[in-house]
């Protein structure tokens, strides 16, 4: 499962490996952070973007955790 990573209008994971990431099982989670993100109009957009015709899965986020800074 490869795809983009979007916030903000911004890519911030390109062409990521999600199964290569979790030692190749699609049945483990994963925890990234990025900092430096400003809400605009109150709002985060998170995109997820995959990759055309390498996709087997529909990746899915389960939970944002959103700290000042």
């Amino acid at each position: 499962m490869v795809f983009d990573v979007v916030i903000n209008g911004v890519t911030k994971l390109d062409n990521f490996d999600l199964i290569g990431a979790v030692a190749g099982s699609p049945d483990y989670g994963l925890w990234q952070e990025f900092s430096n993100i400003t809400g605009q109009n109150g709002a985060i957009t998170v995109r997820i973007v995959p990759e055309h015709g390498l996709n087997y899965y529909s990746a899915t986020i389960s939970g944002i955790k959103v700290t000042a800074q």
